[in-house]
């Protein structure tokens, strides 16, 4: 049921969606959706902690392929997972939704639950480098606007601003410095940090217009032979 009332949520808010459309998409009737929660703002509450875990169990997840203390790796497969993850435009939508909630104090409460849970996690996951929990909180809040305004789609400088991906002509590679980057034939930190930022909005950008897609693929690859992956 809480898969259902986050998608509900997630396409007309708190204030725009009836607990009815929630027991009718969860297939179950409306009083038993009182026995389970009181009030729709406890339903609310409830939709927030499993996106939580949602995000706890992504990121968590990710992070069990790198070593400890691989800040670089242990980034690389976090932002990898989140942009995963949000292409469940109904857990991205729910997300920046829950942010419009603060005025209702039960409702307020579990969204700072959550983001407490969620900066202890990334904290955790990056040695405790509060400028790289800033940054990746930041990184992710972008690609959120990012997805739910379509940028994808969106042949305009400003939008190619946001998204650091240029849908016109292959990325030179001077852009993010791959070639003036590397030593000895192995990517720097600098090369990498600047691939990988491309490549975890990139994948968060996958074109659905065909005719984009090339430009997307010669991206995807130079991020790649950047930041040292295999495949992507």
């Amino acid at each position: 049921m809480l898969d259902a009332a986050l998608a509900c949520f997630a396409r007309k808010g708190y204030y725009g969606t009836t607990s009815s459309e929630i027991a009718e998409r969860a297939g179950i009737s409306l009083p038993y959706v009182y026995r389970l929660f009181a009030s729709k703002e406890a339903l609310f509450a409830g939709a927030v902690l499993h996106a939580s875990e949602l995000l706890s169990d992504a990121l968590t997840g990710a992070d069990e392929a790198w070593p400890p203390r691989q800040a670089e790796g242990v980034m690389r497969a976090i932002r990898s997972a989140y942009s995963t993850l949000i292409q469940d435009r109904d857990v991205m939508r729910f997300l920046m939704q829950a942010s419009c909630t603060a005025d209702e104090p039960l409702m307020a409460e579990a969204v700072r639950t959550c983001y407490a849970r969620q900066v202890e996690l990334v904290s955790e996951l990056l040695n405790h480098d509060d400028a790289a929990v800033r940054h990746w909180f930041g990184a992710g809040m972008l690609e959120n606007v990012i997805l739910t305004l379509g940028l994808a789609d969106v042949d305009e400088p400003w939008a190619g601003t946001l998204s650091g991906l240029d849908r016109t002509a292959a990325i030179p590679p001077t852009r993010f410095r791959f070639n003036s980057d590397r030593e000895g034939g192995q990517p720097t930190t600098a090369s990498i940090a600047s691939a990988e930022r491309t490549w975890s909005m990139a994948m968060a950008l996958a074109p659905r217009t065909p005719a984009r897609r090339p430009v997307w693929e010669v991206t995807m690859r130079r991020c790649c032979v950047a930041s040292g992956r295999e495949r992507w």
